[in-house]
């Protein structure tokens, strides 16, 4: 029973470290965006970063708990995608960011 709550509690997180840190993102790409402002930027790379530390600690627990309980596999598995679609997003922001704002820079 203990086990199966943790594995709960797992993808409870991921889920939410994802989402949480999606929304940030988004909200700081369209902040940089509308106003240009040097430290928007230098803070949105510094959360970039930060995201992806937590992020990458949380994911490879995720995996491991693929090694449990085969009940939860397939909700461990569609988490750990939606934690890597969350990878090519921040780097097209943070693309979009240096090609926009790169003679301001």
């Amino acid at each position: 029973m203990t086990n199966s709550k943790n594995e709960l509690t797992i993808v409870r997180t991921a889920k939410r470290s994802t989402r949480m840190t999606l929304l940030a993102e988004t909200m700081l790409f369209l902040a940089v965006m509308l106003t240009q402002a040097k430290i928007l930027i230098i803070t949105s790379f510094i959360f970039t970063l930060g995201a992806g530390i937590a992020n990458g600690l949380i994911f490879p627990i995720l995996l491991l708990h693929l090694l449990g309980e085969a009940s939860f596999r397939k909700k461990i598995i569609r988490t750990a995608i939606l934690m890597l679609v969350n990878i090519p997003i921040a780097i097209f922001y943070a693309w979009l960011i240096i090609v926009r704002l790169e003679p301001n820079l």
